[in-house]
């Protein structure tokens, strides 16, 4: 376990210094990332591998506050959170995370030898949701915010770090339960049906692109995914990633 999770960490140490919003690594070994951004600004990363209490998460987030820190818990998604449109009754740190990152806990998974960092959303009311996996996170989308919560056990207001959502995440969310024909507005143009069915924003890079089509793929590939609709929805994903590549080729060819 101890190697996947030293992995996932060296794995954000590099993405995050090649998306250029770090300016000074305090600590970048093992389970915990301590580093400043550009801004000014502390962050502690803290990749969970097993099952956390409310009072660890509690405990954590009041040390980081009291020297200025912000936090972001990214926990590995294979251990702790359930499949995609899979159902679930949510956990009271479950609860928490989403309570602190705006509805969604951030995840990483190793797949191969590539890792992915990603949000998952959990749709629904109450302590019943369906878990819906996004596409892989933008690093250079990295900020701070500081967010009030109210539940027994779990009130305050806490620094954290969390990604900013992408113009298209959630009109990817949608596009993986509809039809074409009924695609959201926000998906009504060619071009934004691709970016949406990627999940990626139209100023998104050639790697970016790539790491976002490799991650949908092994989700949807109709070898690993039995579910009836996985080989149209990969046949979407095929269509979006040509699309955008050439695209972003023509756009290389322009600027030459």
């Amino acid at each position: 376990m101890r190697t996947v999770t030293y992995n996932a960490g060296a794995y954000l140490v590099e993405e995050l210094q090649r998306a250029g919003v770090v300016a000074y690594f305090h600590h970048d070994g093992g389970d915990i990332l301590l580093f400043e951004l550009w801004g000014g600004q502390k962050v502690s990363i803290h990749l969970i591998e097993s099952s956390i209490e409310l009072y660890e998460i509690r405990q954590t987030l009041a040390h980081n506050q009291a020297q200025g820190i912000h936090t972001l818990f990214i926990v590995w998604g294979d251990r702790l959170l359930p499949g995609d449109g899979q159902s679930c009754a949510l956990e009271t740190w479950m609860s928490a995370l989403l309570a602190l990152y705006g509805e969604r806990i951030y995840a990483y998974d190793i797949y191969g030898s590539e890792i992915f960092v990603f949000p998952v959303h959990f749709e629904g009311y109450g302590y019943e949701r369906v878990a819906r996996f996004g596409t892989t996170v933008n690093m250079a989308h990295l900020g701070c915010a500081s967010v009030g919560t109210s539940a027994a056990g779990f009130t305050g207001v806490w620094r954290v770090a969390r990604f900013r959502v992408g113009r298209f995440e959630g009109a990817r969310q949608r596009y993986d339960q509809r039809t074409e024909e009924t695609q959201p507005e926000t998906a009504s143009t060619p071009l934004q049906k691709y970016y949406a069915a990627l999940g990626v924003d139209a100023d998104v890079e050639r790697d970016a692109l790539r790491k976002a089509y490799r991650l949908l793929a092994r989700r949807y590939h109709p070898d690993v995914n039995k579910a009836p609709g996985a080989t149209a929805r990969m046949q979407q994903i095929n269509e979006a990633y040509a699309a955008l590549l050439a695209l972003l080729a023509d756009d290389g060819e322009a600027r030459a």
